[in-house]
């Protein structure tokens, strides 16, 4: 752990250098533990090896957190502890100063050795004051470009949805929300169930923060959907959230996924923009 002031230094520089979306208000200490000490929904550290490093001379010009995870996902989807990635958690640097941005990015991969892919802004392994969302925003073109120049791809690339809550959001009365109590990762399951059925189900990220909230799934049964259950249970969660003292639930979805995209956008989320993630091939 670095010395606070030092801990100051680099909160003020990401804060100054990193503005998309989800890097929401936060206070040095919830960046902090953040930064150092995250763990998923289920408690489990996220990070085995984790470094951050700075560049500059006096005057921080860059950023970089790098490291080899905890776990990983198993050939079936599973989470496994004997499956690890080496990942650039995130990268930010003065666009006026390139050279470090490539110094930063050098010393990552000289760290991970000879390995056959190294994947960059990894979604799962975010920060979870930022709701755990671990890619780039399109924002950030000068770090989007110094990856791809150094051969990285696009690996996958999502739509960033923010959505403010009010008193004005009514509650569906033809569903009711059912929870699981509060995970060590600040997150809770809900299920919702119509005429004694269970119609839906999800998952919220309950931010450190306390007022923001991050929508991880959402999956309306099969034989349940194109029935209308999908917006009434989404307005029974922004009516429950609202009760819990949240303002703000984000969530994002793939670019290719049409239906939810439209599923969000219809029920008042902002299009707030692209965000990627990369790997080397």
């Amino acid at each position: 752990m670095e010395a606070d002031g030092q801990i100051q230094d680099l909160f003020t520089f990401w804060r100054r250098q990193s503005t998309a979306p989800f890097h929401f208000p936060m206070d040095v200490d919830t960046w902090a533990d953040s930064l150092f000490s995250d763990v998923d929904s289920g408690g489990r550290r996220l990070f085995s090896e984790l470094h951050t490093e700075t560049s500059g001379d006096g005057e921080l010009t860059g950023l970089i957190q790098y490291g080899r995870t905890a776990m990983g996902f198993d050939g079936d989807g599973e989470i496994s502890s004997d499956v690890s990635y080496p990942v650039i958690r995130f990268l930010c640097f003065d666009p006026g100063f390139p050279q470090d941005g490539q110094r930063l990015l050098d010393q990552a991969m000289a760290c991970f050795g000879p390995e056959p892919r190294v994947y960059a802004f990894f979604h799962y392994f975010g920060m979870s004051a930022c709701g755990r969302h671990g890619k780039l925003h399109q924002q950030d073109r000068h770090i989007h470009s110094l990856l791809l120049n150094n051969g990285f791809v696009v690996e996958h690339e999502n739509v960033y949805y923010s959505k403010a809550l009010s008193p004005q959001d009514p509650a569906s009365g033809s569903v009711t929300l059912h929870w699981t109590p509060l995970g060590p990762g600040g997150c809770r399951d809900f299920t919702a169930v119509s005429q004694d059925q269970e119609v839906c189900w999800g998952q919220v990220h309950f931010l450190p923060q306390g007022d923001i909230a991050y929508l991880r799934w959402i999956s309306v049964a099969q034989s349940k959907r194109h029935q209308g259950y999908g917006t009434a249970v989404i307005h029974s969660l922004f009516s429950a959230l609202f009760q819990m003292g949240i303002r703000q639930l984000d969530t994002d979805t793939a670019l290719d996924n049409l239906a939810a995209q439209r599923y969000y956008e219809k029920n008042g989320f902002i299009n707030r923009g692209l965000t990627r993630s990369y790997f080397t091939k």
